[in-house]
């Protein structure tokens, strides 16, 4: 049976564990799901088991200090990686998403640096050539959004002084979508003149029009809640704009409007306890569902913390 042929209902729930901090994923549509263990600087790359009936990781890159944003190629055969290495420089990588066969050191994969960065990226976004990044600001707001691009290596700051965290970009508006951390805003910028030119649209509260204890929460990465409706049109609009985002400090998953008119916290078992969120994205490829959110965990002190989790979340059936 093809990993084609199995229907959503077929597929196992994903809880693959022994993570320190998983700090961002992404999905490359072949098989594949990636997720950055930013302690112990490896990208670990998950999959459906020959047995279909559990998930299997392994390390598929390794060799950084540091691990933080990643992201695919259009056609999926690539995985980018923004990492740091042991002499502080920080930079962007490449490989290729196909794992090793079983005659190869499983952790032999190789990758080539696009380029070096003057930052190291967090969230992380490609569209028509371009890196769309965020420097990590924290409670300070010391952070930034700058971008790289593929073809030249050429570093461009964006926007500064903002505690950015995690982003998205979507296509279909070209908006680009940054969550704040400790504020809880969500700052946006268009994309759509020209993919190396970026026009800041504002800053919108998102989670921050309903919550009460601030100090009780955080926000980590975010992405379009593509089944919960999302609005695409001009800025006149992007209020109704509905986005789900990993709250770290709160341990939960939250489905909020752009403009912070409605939030809601997405429902969980109640034999699955949530741990500090890093990321979220639908499921998409053989193998995962797409009508479920996965999402992982960090929080972790060190890197021989091994209780962090991928987790799947359902969202419809």
């Amino acid at each position: 049976m093809s990993l084609l042929a199995i229907s959503n209902a077929e597929l196992p729930m994903l809880s693959v564990g022994g993570f320190s901090w998983a700090e961002n994923l992404v999905f490359d549509g072949l098989g594949g799901l990636y997720a950055s263990e930013m302690h112990r600087g490896e990208l670990i790359r998950i999959s459906l088991c020959e047995d279909k009936q559990t998930y299997c990781q392994a390390v598929h890159v390794s060799g950084f200090s540091n691990i933080g944003g990643l992201a695919v190629s259009p056609d999926g055969n690539t995985i980018y990686a923004a990492v740091s290495w042991d002499n502080k420089t920080n930079g962007i990588i490449a490989a290729p998403t196909k794992p090793p066969t079983p005659s190869q050191d499983p952790n032999s994969s190789t990758y080539t640096i696009i380029g070096k960065t003057t930052k190291k990226p967090n969230g992380m976004q490609l569209y028509n050539g371009v890196f769309y990044c965020t420097e990590e600001g924290g409670i300070k707001g010391n952070g930034s959004v700058f971008t790289l691009d593929l073809a030249t290596g050429t570093e461009q700051i964006v926007h500064t002084a903002i505690n950015a965290d995690g982003a998205w970009l979507d296509i279909n508006s070209k908006r680009l979508f940054i969550g704040q951390v400790k504020s809880m805003n969500v700052a946006v910028f268009n994309v759509s003149s020209n993919s190396r030119d970026v026009v800041y649209d504002g800053n919108f509260n998102g989670p921050a029009g309903q919550i009460n204890h601030p100090e009780l929460q955080i926000l980590d990465d975010l992405t379009l809640d593509f089944k919960g409706g999302q609005s695409s049109g001009p800025v006149g609009s992007l209020a109704n704009t509905q986005l789900l985002g990993a709250d770290w400090l709160g341990k939960k998953l939250l489905r909020f409007s752009l403009d912070g008119s409605s939030m809601t916290t997405v429902s969980v078992p109640d034999d699955v306890k949530l741990k500090e969120l890093t990321s979220v994205r639908w499921g998409k490829g053989p193998g995962f569902d797409e009508d479920s959110v996965y999402v992982s965990e960090g929080g972790g002190m060190t890197k021989h913390v091994t209780s962090r989790r991928i987790v799947q979340i359902k969202m419809i059936g």
